[in-house]
């Protein structure tokens, strides 16, 4: 009686023919496993540059846009046209500290910090050296709208403003202008008629905050007693507290405005609000139909190399016919010959495949 052979034993033996058999065939015909397997790196590789540099850009875009806080919106007033006995005149629309806090009482559950932004070019004197610069009067409230960091000393305080304190943090390259390698920190600037003492020195960053280097921010109300500053002014930020949607806060504040200064809301000339959160959403759809673009051309690419390898894997089969009726006359099975060709293929695509991806 013959003995009945272990199924393992089997298997593992059937499998080991299999990859010889793989080997054999990759082995000895190196230019058309190689050409068969080309267009599946290619596909792989373009796929993985395309989808890492939109990975890359997506990342930097968004790196940039860091330096404002999250659901933060900016307004900028501009002119309305007004009409006065048949008359129209152009009319600009300014804001006031008034208005602001006013604005901020209305909305308390909405708006968490509001600040102005008031911009005037003055020459700020350290003994001997001049430096043009950018003066900003702004609220303390400005540092929690726009994201700045100081290498040396701090920011403006609360206490600054209620102790209407003449200091400033000025920008890297006004230290490096006026004092060079010198100490700042507690040293006075000549602004106008007035003397502020340097509290902070502010970190460089990304290109929105670039322009903050050669910039000197002092608080709104020494300003605007020291210096000749209006208690008016056409920009202004704020913030919004985490449940707020910034759509809906920022079409009932223009609404707010547009009544308390006499101007169309809808009027783009009058008011133009930079809104923060609704700019994020628009660049990740951007670059989530950017993504899906790449993934188009990447699977496409893909399946062109799919299809060579089918080719190629027809061609194999044709020439391999005597191989497989030998093979079926000592017993193969027909599922034995298919996996034998699925596999050599699959073989072929994935090793392909990991040379392109790597």
């Amino acid at each position: 009686m013959q003995g009945v052979q272990n199924p393992n034993v089997f298997c593992i033996a059937m499998i080991k023919n299999l990859f010889i058999d793989i080997f054999y065939s990759v082995t000895h015909q190196k230019l058309r496993t190689f050409l068969t397997g080309f267009g599946v790196a290619w596909g792989i590789f373009i796929l993985v540059l395309l989808l890492g540099a939109s990975g890359g850009l997506e990342k930097g875009v968004l790196q940039l846009l860091n330096g404002f806080a999250q659901n933060s919106m900016w307004v900028y007033g501009g002119y309305s046209t007004a009409e006065q006995a048949n008359n129209k005149y152009s009319k600009a629309i300014v804001f006031t500290p008034n208005l602001l806090a006013q604005l901020k009482n209305n909305y308390p559950n909405s708006i968490e910090y509001i600040s102005p932004d008031v911009q005037v070019a003055e020459r700020i004197v350290y003994r001997e050296k001049t430096v043009n610069a950018q003066i900003h009067a702004v609220l303390p409230a400005y540092f929690q709208i726009k994201i700045l960091k100081t290498t040396e000393g701090r920011l403006l305080t609360p206490e600054d403003e209620r102790q209407n304190a003449q200091v400033a943090v000025i920008g890297d390259q006004v230290k490096s202008q006026a004092f060079g390698n010198k100490p700042a920190i507690g040293q006075e600037l000549q602004i106008g008629d007035s003397f502020f003492r340097v509290v902070g020195i502010l970190k460089g960053g990304s290109i929105f905050s670039q322009a903050d280097q050669n910039s000197v921010f002092i608080p709104f109300h020494s300003a605007t007693s020291c210096l000749t500053i209006k208690n008016e002014f056409n920009v202004f930020g704020f913030t919004l507290q985490k449940h707020c949607s910034s759509a809906k806060a920022e079409n009932h504040i223009k609404h707010y405005l547009g009544r308390f200064l006499g101007f169309d809301p809808n009027d783009t000339n009058a008011l133009y609000v930079f809104n923060f959160d609704q700019q994020v959403k628009s660049f990740q759809k951007l670059f989530t139909g950017l993504n899906i673009f790449l993934w188009f051309i990447g699977i496409c690419l893909l399946l062109s190399g799919m299809v060579g390898v089918s080719n190629i894997m027809f061609v194999i089969v044709n020439e391999r016919t005597r191989e497989i009726g030998i093979r079926k006359a000592v017993g193969a099975k027909r599922k034995h010959i298919l996996v034998m060709v699925l596999t050599e293929s699959a073989a072929i695509t994935v090793m392909a495949g990991l040379l392109g991806y790597f």
